[in-house]
């Protein structure tokens, strides 16, 4: 939730960004915003989020396409290792 730019394409008010455009939520009054701001700090993600700064993911499939670059796999282990390492990393952090 953060207060709009006062310029045309948004206006000036509170919006909340639902991940795929802006919805106003039109003027609310301090105490409104309190009420927003302290219930949302109370929320706990779900289990089953997935934190977009774990570079885990990322670390798998660059350690293990090296190795393929290199001539140390064939696709077929390479895929076979990645899979083998994401199904653990998910079974270990999901389940």
């Amino acid at each position: 939730m953060k207060e709009g730019i006062d310029d045309d394409e948004l206006g000036k008010g509170w919006y909340y960004w639902d991940g795929k455009e802006n919805i106003k939520l039109g003027d609310i009054t301090e105490a409104d915003k309190s009420y927003i701001l302290e219930l949302l700090s109370q929320t706990v993600l779900p289990k089953r989020y997935i934190d977009n700064s774990d570079d885990t993911p990322y670390n798998i499939y660059y350690e293990e396409t090296e190795k393929f670059f290199a001539g140390e796999y064939t696709a077929e282990k390479c895929a076979d290792v990645i899979q083998n390492r994401m199904e653990t990393y998910t079974s270990e952090q999901f389940a």
